[in-house]
């Protein structure tokens, strides 16, 4: 009978061990959230560069709009000025 209750208080134990407080469960399901929420910040962050790079260039192309007909003005003010 001893080694019964020595297997049962074993496997409860255990079991205390693996639901318990800080146990293996909860560092289990700590470490599953952070991995989420990693994945989460790196969407994010993805998004974030998406969106960079469209600004960036809509900017660009607002500069080539800009570059297209400013420099034949200016040429053409050089021009009459001398």
């Amino acid at each position: 009978m001893t080694g019964f209750y020595g297997f049962y208080d074993l496997v409860t134990g255990f079991y205390g061990w693996m639901t318990g407080s800080y146990g293996v469960y909860d560092l289990m399901t700590d470490f599953y959230e952070w991995v989420i929420d990693l994945y989460g910040w790196m969407t994010d962050f993805y998004e974030w560069v998406t969106d960079f790079y469209g600004w960036v260039t809509e900017f660009y192309g607002w500069m080539t709009d800009f570059h297209e007909s400013y420099p034949r003005q200016q040429t053409k003010q050089h021009r009459e000025a001398k």
